[in-house]
């Protein structure tokens, strides 16, 4: 594969990925809109999967579509993967919200029965899926991450994808500094987690979409098992969310879990 046709699609990645959902950002502020509302930042928004699939297309051709197309139907890995993908964020907002009780010397009872009543819930992890996960992924981990584990460890990878999907989220350069940069931190937090699942389901684009789709509605759940508990602070959600990558940092000594050799010859794409 040649250096021009990689960095071409790089470009191209780029260009797409960020000038689309930019400009739609842009145009909806300028017009005192808010972006959340607004079908054109809506679908926007979705383009870093659509700059993901053209860069494949751009570096790889028919075969890297293809290759990329199997990934993101990868369905058959580890029950415990599945596991991972679904309740790690769920795990981290529950974390989050007996750390909170526990501060102001509370304790609440836990009420599963409740989730038969919030079937509501469905609906907004339908729409949620549609307006991030499915809109991104293809980007992220379908086209972005694999390139950085040819280059680098998977933890430096880890790390500056997240970086560079915190910068993506354009909206949150209208918050505080500190604000920004607890975001940041928690963005390359959730990239650490989501570059173990990658690493340990042959590449899988479906689990991380699954992880992606799970980190809103586990906010939702969270408060409805605790429905007397006071919801905790995001910067704490932030912090346990950080915590929980760090931990996993040390477990496996950096490596998150597999040897960087065998993640560049499995995802460099090369």
């Amino acid at each position: 594969m040649s250096i021009s046709r990689t960095r071409a699609a790089l470009a191209v990645f780029f260009l797409v990925g960020f000038g689309v959902p930019w400009a739609a950002t842009i145009a909806t502020r300028l017009r005192h809109i808010s972006p959340y509302t607004s079908p054109a930042f809506m679908i926007g928004a979705a383009f870093c999967s659509v700059a993901g699939v053209l860069a494949t297309y751009i570096e790889g051709g028919s075969s890297g579509l293809k290759e990329l197309a199997r990934r993101c139907v990868l369905y058959r890995v580890s029950v415990a993967w599945w596991v991972y993908a679904l309740f790690l964020p769920l795990g981290g907002h529950i974390i989050a919200t007996l750390l909170y009780c526990a501060a102001h010397h509370r304790l609440v009872p836990i009420r599963p029965i409740n989730l038969f009543h919030q079937w509501w819930m469905l609906y907004v992890w339908a729409f949620g899926l549609f307006q991030g996960p499915l809109g991104e992924e293809l980007g992220w981990r379908g086209y972005l991450l694999p390139r950085l584990l040819g280059q680098h460890t998977p933890l430096r990878a880890s790390v500056l994808l997240g970086i560079v999907w915190a910068a993506w989220h354009f909206e949150i350069f209208f918050h505080s500094a500190s604000a920004d940069a607890l975001f940041f931190a928690s963005a390359v937090a959730l990239s650490i987690l989501m570059t173990v699942l990658f690493l340990h389901t042959r590449g899988s684009v479906l689990l991380a979409i699954t992880m992606h789709g799970s980190v809103l509605p586990g906010r939702d759940i969270a408060q409805a098992l605790f429905p007397t508990a006071d919801q905790p602070p995001d910067w704490l959600r932030a912090f346990v969310a950080i915590g929980i990558a760090i931990i996993m940092v040390a477990i496996t000594r950096g490596s998150l879990g597999c040897a960087q050799k065998q993640a560049s010859l499995r995802y460099a794409g090369s």
